[in-house]
């Protein structure tokens, strides 16, 4: 999750706009473990009360919370791809044992 910082020079309602922030950040974590409940009326409605949110504030956080869930499927994918990588190097005939190690610690680093 990233944190965007405001040009505010001087903030009246300081107290206020913490409790957004912290509403916001507890929205996104919800919301990112329960994302396929996302199109659901009840869910969005409970969600918007328990977290004070307004409809504009929700479709913000529905973008955050979707990009980070592709964020993460695309780390995954890649992650598979170096496993498989060095995997093709361990199991392949023409590897000296030193190679074999390497791509072996490599996978147990990336597991």
């Amino acid at each position: 999750m990233k944190t965007l910082k405001l040009a505010v020079k001087k903030c009246e309602d300081s107290a206020f706009v913490d409790k957004k922030a912290e509403n916001y950040g507890n929205a996104f974590l919800r919301l990112y473990t329960r994302f396929e409940e996302s199109v659901d009326k009840n869910f969005i409605k409970k969600l918007m009360s328990d977290f004070s949110m307004n409809a504009r504030e929700y479709c913000y956080l529905t973008v955050d919370v979707k990009g980070s869930l592709e964020a993460e499927e695309k780390r995954k994918e890649q992650l598979t791809e170096r496993i498989e990588d060095y995997t093709f190097e361990l199991n392949d005939e023409k590897s000296t044992p030193q190679e074999r190690f390497n791509a072996f610690r490599k996978i147990a680093q990336l597991s």
